[in-house]
């Protein structure tokens, strides 16, 4: 126990043979060949295996990494005013690198390719809360999706957010409750802001003066933008979290 060196019997031949080369030992400990039984020489090679799990962490990041510059590009608009924006991306990095910037109560979104991005609350001493598959649980953040890149989202929708203190106790109020959020972004945003929008599909926003003026139901928008910054899309939605739904839908 305790010992990280793993063995592997390699099996060699002529040590003169062009295909082995000096450089591919440089940085392997060796030890004296032995004769295996059957008379095939062997080189027993020491290695780091921390070291190479570290290298394929960090390679299933890469491989799992998002385009930022093919990611939706939109606007939402609440009652005419716009309550988040995504033109440009923030990029990503590993959540070891970014623990040191994060702050309690920020918001941090997981991104891999062909996957819904995944939103959680931080809480500060690398501890996080999170929604997943119906299920709030208190986590340790490195632990979540280690093969994913990462970056804090807090500014992302323009709403006054809670103090953080606040912003913790509501996440942690939810631990082991029924969830009542359609993902993980509605649940991480009602954490932070405390806006009812967020809450649940079946809350929608009212305006007592449409049926005066004939206006329709429809109050949030959402406005889909290409590279050069034209809108090629616009949809209407009776509620934030049926848009969120759609928006991430189309993000996957």
């Amino acid at each position: 126990m305790g010992n990280r060196t793993s063995y592997n019997q390699v099996p060699i031949g002529d040590m003169n043979s062009p295909s082995i080369r000096s450089s591919s030992l440089d940085k392997t400990a060796t030890k004296p060949l032995e004769n295996n039984p059957d008379g095939t020489d062997l080189m027993f090679v020491f290695h780091d295996t921390e070291d190479d799990s570290a290298e394929r962490v960090v390679h299933e990041q890469i491989e799992n990494q998002r385009n930022i510059d093919e990611e939706l590009k939109f606007v939402i608009s609440l009652n005419e005013k716009v309550v988040c924006e995504r033109k440009v991306y923030a990029e990503t990095s590993d959540v070891h690198s970014i623990c040191s910037i994060m702050r309690m109560g920020d918001i941090v979104e997981f991104c891999a390719r062909e996957h819904a991005h995944h939103w959680v609350v931080y809480l500060g001493n690398g501890s996080c809360v999170q929604m997943k598959n119906g299920v709030v649980t208190e986590e340790n953040i490195a632990s979540i999706y280690p093969d994913r890149m990462a970056r804090i989202v807090s500014e992302i929708y323009k709403f006054k957010p809670l103090p953080a203190s606040q912003i913790c106790d509501a996440a942690r109020s939810q631990i082991g409750r029924d969830s009542v959020w359609s993902n993980s972004e509605c649940f991480a945003a009602w954490c932070r802001f405390g806006r009812p929008e967020f809450l649940s599909d079946k809350v929608e926003i009212k305006d007592l003066d449409s049926a005066k003026v004939g206006l329709p139901t429809e109050k949030c928008k959402i406005d889909v933008y290409n590279e050069f910054g034209e809108i090629i899309e616009t949809k209407h939605f009776t509620n934030l979290v049926e848009l969120i739904k759609y928006r991430r839908k189309v993000e996957e």
